[in-house]
């Protein structure tokens, strides 16, 4: 898999891995908040980025997150329970971000261009971990599938009120939903 970084206007070439550091740990501030529940769920990110969902464990997410067990089972029930905290978390994120995009931007035609750039960017800069994440919600029988088919319909919704919006007239939602589907 090949991961595309943004190049710098006025330095074609150079990746600015620095940007892309920064925005991971404001993102990472903001998803997981502070405190050491928002430490476990830092641990669980990352573990579930390295690993991948289904080798990620208490153990992995423990020495990740510098707690103790018992502390874990202060904040969780289970890893699942974890896994589906740090699941809304990232949607909550998502949809900050992307809501966000929209009203910073003043010219109405390019709000949702802004819209779209936020959407990718969180993917971009989630990278492994937002990969596991989707295609946990993928897998049939995941707990996270259902709030997946929510966000993207919010997600859908939120769109067509844009281009409603700046265009003054409706685009069928399944160019949303299609985009939403495919990235």
């Amino acid at each position: 898999m090949r991961v595309y970084l943004r190049r710098l206007p006025g330095d074609p070439g150079a990746v600015n891995r620095d940007l892309q550091q920064r925005r991971r740990r404001d993102y990472a501030s903001v998803m997981f908040g502070d405190g050491i529940r928002g430490r476990l769920l830092q641990g669980t990110a990352e573990s579930i980025a390295q690993h991948g969902v289904e080798r990620c464990t208490v153990q992995r997410v423990l020495e990740a997150s510098d707690v103790s067990r018992r502390t874990f089972y202060k904040h969780f029930r289970s890893l699942g329970d974890a896994l589906d905290a740090l699941y809304d978390a990232s949607i909550r994120l998502v949809r900050a971000t992307v809501e966000m995009a929209i009203a910073a931007e003043q010219v109405p035609q390019r709000k949702l261009l802004r819209a779209l750039d936020a959407y990718l960017d969180l993917q971009e800069t989630g990278g492994r971990l937002i990969i596991a994440l989707q295609a946990e919600a993928l897998r049939p029988g995941s707990p996270l599938s259902d709030r997946r088919v929510r966000l993207i319909d919010q997600l859908v919704t939120l769109f067509e009120d844009v281009t409603t919006e700046t265009l003054g007239r409706r685009v069928d939602p399944l160019v949303f939903r299609s985009f939403f589907l495919g990235v």
